[in-house]
C-alpha cells in the first residue's frame, strides 16, 4: 500500500525554546524529510521550508512568544487563558489544523489513504489526529506519538483540574482508534497498567535527544567545573537544595535555561562560583559544555513524569552526570541502560542527609575517558515505524 500524503500534526515543531519541537525538527530532518513527509505547525516563528505548512495560532498570534525577561505579563496572562482550554494552550490550532485536513483529504480515494502521525506534547495534537481518523476512517492510517510521556500519567500537564476528568476519556479515545501508538519506554509500566488491551498496537522506544550534537572536542574541561541546563520549574524541577549544595563546596556550577517561576531560588546566586547565564544560543551552550566537567541533572520531582529530555542530550556528550531526584530517581532507569561504567554517573536523593549529600559530589571524581555511555538511534527507529506499511 502506497500513501499518497503523510502528514505529521505538531503544534510546537517552530516553537524557539521547546524539547519536544526540536526532537520533532531533529526527526524532520534525520528521515522524514527525504521520505516526503509534511509538516502542520503553528506559525509561532517563521520556517522557511517548502514541506512545512505553519497555521496561526489565535492565541499566539494574540500574545506572542519574545525572550522570557520581556514578557512576564503577557506570559501570566496566556497561562490564566490556558487555564480554561481544553485540553491544553494549544487546542484553537488543533481545531484549524483538523479542519485543513479534512479539507485535503475530502475528495481522496480508499485506495490511497493519507498517513497522519499526531505528536503530543501538547496533548491536542494527538486528539485532532485522533478526530481526523474518525471522520476518515478508511481513508486515514493513524499514528499517535507520545512523544513527552503519555498525557493521563503526566496527570494533564497544563490542564486545570476542573477538566481532568476528561482526559483519561481523551486518552483512551485517542489509543483505541489508532491504527498505530508510540510511547516512551520509561513509561511502558504505566502503560500497561492503565491500557492492557492495546498493547497490541503499542511500539515502546527508547526517549529521544533534545539536540543531536557534535561529541568532537569536548574532551578539554575546567576542573571541578559543574553545568546544568534545562528550564526549571518550582513543582517538578526546583533547583535551591542543589544550589545549596554547590555553596558548601570548592567547586564552580554553572545553570542556563529558562528560569520560569523560579525567580526566588535563583535570587542573589550570581558569584564567582555559582552563576545562572540566562538563554544561551547553540553555540554559547556547547561553549559552557566543553567547559564543564560534569553536567548536572535537575530529576523531575514529580514522580509521574518522565525524565527530563535533557538526560539524553547529556549522555551524548560522554561526560560525568550528577542526577539529584527527590525521593524516587526517574532519569535513574535511563542512565544506569545506557552506562558502560558503574561510574559514569552519580544519583543523589535530595532527601538525604545534606552532608552526606555533600561528601557524594567532592568524592565523585570517575577516572573516565573515551565512550561511557552508549545510545540507540531512536530517530531512525521512529522513521522506521512512521513509514511501515500497516498490513
Amino acid at each position: 500500500m502506497r500513501f499518497s500524503i503523510k502528514l505529521v500534526l505538531s503544534y510546537s515543531f517552530t516553537h524557539p525554546t521547546s524539547s519536544s519541537g526540536r526532537r520533532v525538527r531533529n526527526l524532520y530532518k534525520h528521515s522524514l524529510k527525504t521520505e516526503g513527509w509534511t509538516v502542520l505547525t503553528a506559525n509561532l516563528r517563521k520556517f522557511e521550508d517548502d514541506e512545512v505548512i505553519q497555521i496561526d495560532d489565535v492565541l499566539t498570534s494574540s500574545i506572542p512568544i519574545i525572550s522570557q525577561s520581556k514578557s512576564r505579563v503577557k506570559q501570566r496572562l496566556k497561562k490564566v487563558v490556558s487555564y480554561f482550554l481544553w485540553p491544553d494552550r494549544s487546542i484553537l490550532w488543533s481545531i484549524k489544523a483538523t479542519l485543513y485536513v479534512l479539507k485535503i483529504t475530502r475528495n481522496m480515494t480508499d485506495e490511497k489513504p493519507v498517513r497522519v502521525v499526531g505528536v503530543g506534547y501538547p496533548f491536542s495534537n494527538l486528539l485532532a489526529g485522533a478526530i481526523i481518523k474518525w471522520f476518515r476512517k478508511k481513508k486515514c492510517f493513524y499514528i499517535a506519538h507520545f512523544i513527552d510521556g503519555f498525557y493521563l500519567i503526566n496527570k494533564g500537564n497544563d490542564t486545570s483540574f476542573i477538566f481532568q476528568p476528561l482526559n483519561y476519556l481523551a486518552e483512551r479515545f485517542i489509543i483505541s482508534i489508532s491504527d498505530k501508538v508510540i510511547v516512551n519506554k520509561c513509561k511502558e509500566e504505566d502503560f500497561k497498567k492503565v491500557f492492557p488491551s492495546y498493547l497490541e498496537k503499542v511500539v515502546f522506544v527508547n526517549e529521544t535527544a533534545g539536540r543531536i550534537i557534535n561529541v568532537e572536542n569536548l574532551e578539554n574541561f575546567e576542573k571541578n567545573r559543574y553545568f546544568f541546563a534545562g528550564s526549571l520549574y518550582k513543582k517538578i524541577r526546583e533547583p535551591s537544595k542543589v544550589i545549596d549544595y554547590f555553596f558548601r563546596t570548592k567547586n564552580i556550577f554553572i545553570m542556563a535555561g529558562n528560569i520560569n517561576d523560579c525567580q526566588s531560588a535563583l535570587h542573589d546566586i550570581n558569584s564567582s562560583k555559582i552563576q545562572h547565564l540566562g538563554m544561551l544560543s547553540h553555540n554559547e551552550l556547547m561553549e559552557q559544555y566543553s567547559r564543564a566537567e560534569f553536567l548536572v541533572n535537575i530529576d523531575n520531582q514529580d514522580s509521574d513524569q518522565q525524565p527530563p529530555g535533557k538526560i539524553i542530550e547529556y549522555m551524548s556528550l560522554q561526560k560525568p552526570i550528577i542526577n539529584f531526584y527527590k525521593g524516587r530517581s526517574i532519569s535513574g532507569k535511563v542512565l544506569k541502560t545506557s552506562a558502560l561504567r558503574v561510574d559514569s554517573y552519580l544519583e543523589i536523593n535530595i532527601e538525604d542527609k545534606v552532608e552526606e549529600n555533600i561528601k557524594k559530589i567532592c568524592d565523585f571524581k570517575p577516572l573516565i575517558k573515551g565512550e561511557i555511555f552508549r545510545l540507540e538511534d531512536t530517530y531512525e527507529q521512529l522513521g522506521n515505524i512512521y513509514n511501515e506499511k500497516p498490513y
